[in-house]
């Protein structure tokens, strides 16, 4: 393959010349590039490639999704680019966390008459950037909302989805929203608007259902829901919210899963009588934060009966950084110095959290009346040393709480974060969730989000079906770093598959 210096920017310098260098190259019949040819066969025998590309499954994986998506309805005309040609392609940007990709292919196909998106996900012909834009803004999103559950269900018959159950069986999915499109000039008939001191700003938001395992890092993106105003809508002038969309989403998710046994999870916003009424005739748990401030009526009942609570104490011995060590014996006053406690490293010390579980033994009702009855608990945590409170959260559930796992179920309640770190991973560890790719008029913005959410997904499976995929991340030290190899060789490197990328980057491992 032809590689040409003048297109490299510094974030690909060194790790590319560290590649070629490790590798057999010579020189082209075109003075400015060079040719760079590789052989796995050199550096693993083929009984042992064979068996570890066994295990990854990616080909599949595009199939499915170049079958699903070539039954996208397509009204246009003898199309110069297949329908799958043009969703796959922006999947596979996603996929490889580039803007730019499709660029670099493109150049990769005028030089060698090849190109990673052909050879790795069977694109044909490279559609421009107009293109994708104008057929992706005509694309129902629900039916690339829906590309999903193809993945979530072959896991389900595979048996690997039962890796999430934590509590009796259940699978718990959090939900949580998100706002991925913002401008003061572009917008659309379904833009949210808030009037700020600039002016009216216009926006896109998402409530994203994500399947969550407290003991796993893991998490599965399985339904979304875009927050939108309906412009064919007679309530038109009143704006969608997070609470509407989060119904809408409830319905679609028991209807595509309607055996899966879930336990719903979300913050405050969640815990109240309205949702809760469709949870319990949807025949599904939930286990939502309940702030005081919220519920003060509920608060107000348990005070009048505080008798009915029960509770238990642990105590967890943990390592303290010697700088937050030294900042609680300051807090205090304390005439003990750090010798006075236990040192397990260079710059940590043992210390004691007390951790103080209590539930109400009664149902309570969640609103002060009694329509609706909830079962609640709640954690303290406080440093032994200081006394001071390190957390404290309440949540109430449909679930029978007791002594016996009042542990588990604020473990779950803590988990629901992971929901917000996919956010954080989403917007600032390289997939760009908020970069404009185009707003379109109808669902272009929105089918970005749900294929960007897709590549995710995809990633996420990977870890759990092959071990070559999380082998490379650790060898890489970061997911930054990881994705950015992957950049890197996709861009100026033609394989044959991600299996060929996957053990090109583990043996730099072997051969450095």
């Amino acid at each position: 393959m032809l590689i040409n210096f003048q297109q490299f920017s510094a974030n690909y310098l060194i790790p590319l010349f560290s590649m070629i260098f490790d590798f057999f190259f010579k020189k082209s019949s075109q003075s400015s590039s060079i040719y760079v040819k590789f052989s796995f066969w050199g550096f693993m025998s083929k009984k042992k490639i064979k068996n570890r590309v066994k295990k990854l499954k990616f080909s599949e994986i595009i199939k499915d999704l170049r079958e699903y998506f070539s039954k996208i309805p397509d009204n246009r005309k003898l199309p110069l680019y297949p329908i799958e040609d043009i969703v796959i392609s922006v999947f596979a940007m996603m996929f490889f966390q580039d803007p730019s990709l499709l660029a670099f292919q493109k150049r990769m196909e005028d030089i060698h008459h090849s190109n990673n998106l052909k050879q790795i996900f069977k694109v044909k012909k490279i559609p421009s950037d107009g293109t994708i834009r104008n057929i992706l803004d005509e694309i129902d999103s629900q039916i690339l909302l829906e590309t999903s559950f193809i993945f979530i269900r072959h896991l389900q018959r595979s048996k690997l989805l039962q890796k999430f159950q934590y509590i009796d069986g259940y699978y718990s999915i959090a939900l949580d929203g998100t706002q991925y499109f913002s401008s003061y000039k572009c917008s659309c008939d379904k833009c949210l608007t808030t009037k700020t001191k600039k002016g009216i700003r216009y926006h896109h938001n998402v409530i994203q259902a994500t399947l969550v395992d407290p003991s796993q890092k893991i998490i599965l993106p399985i339904l979304s829901e875009e927050i939108i105003n309906d412009p064919n809508s007679d309530k038109y002038n009143k704006q969608d919210s997070e609470h509407k969309a989060a119904k809408r989403l409830l319905l679609n998710l028991k209807k595509a899963f309607p055996k899966l046994k879930i336990i719903i999870q979300g913050d405050d916003l969640y815990s109240h009588e309205p949702i809760i009424k469709l949870l319990k005739e949807l025949n599904m748990s939930f286990l939502f934060t309940a702030k005081k401030s919220s519920h003060i009526k509920m608060f107000e009942y348990m005070e009048d009966d505080s008798d009915s609570f029960k509770s238990r104490t642990y105590s967890d011995t943990k390592n303290i950084s010697k700088k937050i060590m030294i900042k609680r014996l300051e807090s205090i006053n304390s005439e003990k110095t750090l010798d006075d406690f236990e040192k397990v490293a260079k710059r940590y010390y043992q210390q004691i959290d007390i951790s103080d579980y209590k539930y109400y033994t009664e149902s309570v009702p969640i609103n002060g009346q009694n329509k609706t009855k909830v079962n609640y608990f709640e954690l303290k945590t406080y440093d032994e040393l200081t006394n001071k409170t390190i957390f404290q959260n309440s949540w109430v559930t449909n679930l029978d709480v007791d002594l016996s796992n009042i542990k588990k179920l604020v473990k779950a309640g803590r988990g629901r974060w992971r929901i917000e770190n996919q956010f954080l991973t989403l917007k600032k560890g390289g997939y760009n969730l908020e970069h404009n790719y185009g707003h379109g008029e109808n669902n272009l913005a929105f089918n970005f989000y749900i294929l960007n959410t897709l590549a995710f997904l995809i990633h996420q499976i990977l870890y759990i079906v092959t071990d070559e995929f999380g082998e490379l991340k650790t060898i890489k030290g970061s997911f930054s770093l990881f994705h950015d190899f992957l950049k890197t060789v996709i861009r100026f490197f033609l394989f044959d598959s991600l299996d060929d990328i996957l053990l090109f980057g583990l043996n730099q491992k072997r051969v450095t």
